[in-house]
């Protein structure tokens, strides 16, 4: 019996610990106002078998708790996209001013399939206090959209070139708002040394050198913007783009 006691024990503390309530708290400790959103949020992960974090998420949590910015390399299927959710509940969300304009977050994705699929995950994930939008087509957006007037924590999500567009046509309007910049696959911030990387940075095609560009660009006109960048592939890639991104 003491034996089987001691195991429970061990399986009990060893689940308290993983359970993603300890860390939302800490987040709630931020603003107490929002301590009801924390808690919602993490009875949401529950309710969807998400509740306990795999180490890597503890990891991602860690950081995000002690920084604003900061790079995370975990493998595929990690959950990285929780740690994004988190720290758009952080920046937009809690720690957001009540005479501040409606704060604006920045999802940078290599493809519109994956722009399609955060959008999706995003919009049941963080309900109804967040307006979240994927501009990723040609031609679906304009300036009549609601996100541009609303007066709710907005997330958009975008290719690449889909936020150079907008940064061209309504950078003022963006950069008034935006507070947080997350970044998947921000491996691909560094060109891989192919023949068809070569061909592509020839034609001025390459998708490394626009991401690059951007974020560089983006950083020059708001440096104190807070971003996070994820990737399943080696930190050694992210060695150029460390001073960017992380």
């Amino acid at each position: 019996m003491a034996l089987l006691a001691f195991f429970l024990r061990s399986a009990c503390e060893r689940y308290g610990k993983s359970s993603i309530y300890a860390p939302l708290r800490q987040l709630g400790r931020l603003n107490l106002d929002r301590l009801h959103d924390v808690n919602q949020f993490a009875r949401k992960q529950y309710a969807r078998k998400r509740g306990i974090l795999w180490q890597s998420q503890k990891q991602g949590i860690e950081r995000l708790l002690n920084n604003s910015s900061f790079a995370l390399c975990t493998p595929t299927g990690s959950g990285k996209t929780l740690v994004a959710n988190l720290a758009i509940l952080k920046e937009l969300l809690i720690l957001r001013s009540p005479d501040d304009t409606a704060p604006l977050a920045l999802y940078l994705v290599p493809s519109r399939a994956l722009a399609g699929e955060v959008e999706a995950k995003l919009t049941g994930e963080l309900g109804r206090e967040f307006v979240v939008t994927g501009l990723y087509g040609g031609s679906d957006w304009g300036i009549t959209d609601a996100w541009l007037t609303s007066d709710m924590p907005t997330v958009l999500i975008a290719t690449v070139e889909k936020a150079d567009a907008l940064m061209r046509y309504l950078g003022p309007a963006l950069l008034a708002r935006l507070k947080l910049l997350i970044v998947d696959e921000a491996h691909q911030v560094v060109a891989e040394d192919n023949e068809r990387e070569r061909n592509a940075l020839a034609e001025h095609m390459n998708r490394a050198i626009r991401l690059e560009s951007f974020i560089s660009r983006l950083l020059l006109r708001k440096p104190q913007i807070v971003r996070v960048a994820l990737t399943a592939v080696g930190g050694a890639q992210l060695t150029r783009s460390r001073d960017g991104l992380s």
